[in-house]
């Protein structure tokens, strides 16, 4: 499996543990042109779901390209309206 696709097979694994504990959880995968609107469109998802939490994964691109660039994460970060839970 290509690296990029990682994340998206660990999302389901947790899915199937959380639903497993008897947790329903949804799961969404948000895309966009640049970083910055890939994290706009994921806060407008969490609000159209009405979101308590969001759980990501944050800074896999080094500091210094996220200090330049900006990201998702650095962006969600800025923007949430909702409780967040970043893992590394």
């Amino acid at each position: 499996m290509p690296g990029w696709l990682d994340g998206l097979a660990t999302l389901h694994r947790v899915k199937d543990r959380l639903a497993w504990r008897g947790i329903a959880a949804e799961t969404k995968e948000c895309s966009g042109e640049s970083p910055v609107e890939i994290g706009r469109n994921l806060l407008a998802e969490a609000i159209e779901y009405d979101a308590d939490l969001i759980v990501m994964g944050a800074y896999t691109q080094s500091r210094i390209r996220q200090m330049i660039l900006g990201g998702v994460t650095r962006h969600v970060v800025s923007n949430a309206e909702c409780a967040l839970l970043l893992a590394r």
